[in-house]
């Protein structure tokens, strides 16, 4: 597999993982709003896209495999 970095094609064999800072967000259920962190990390099976508020504690979690989104558009 490969990713782009910067206009780079860049080779992989294991998971690549991207992380976005300082994202503001409001937490499900408690009303807290406050920076976060998305994590997205791509495998060789599908997504896994993680949200850490400041305190570094996970607040979200998803994930699909490469078949579920090719099922899922339209």
């Amino acid at each position: 597999m490969h990713i782009l970095v910067d206009g780079k094609e860049v080779e992989f064999k294991n998971d690549v993982k991207i992380t976005a800072t300082d994202i503001y967000v409001e937490e499900n259920g408690n009303g807290k709003e406050g920076l976060a962190a998305l994590t997205v990390t791509l495998t060789h099976e599908g997504i896994i896209l993680d949200l850490e508020n400041e305190d570094g504690e996970n607040i979200g979690t998803d994930s699909q495999t490469y078949v579920e989104i090719a099922f899922d558009m339209p």
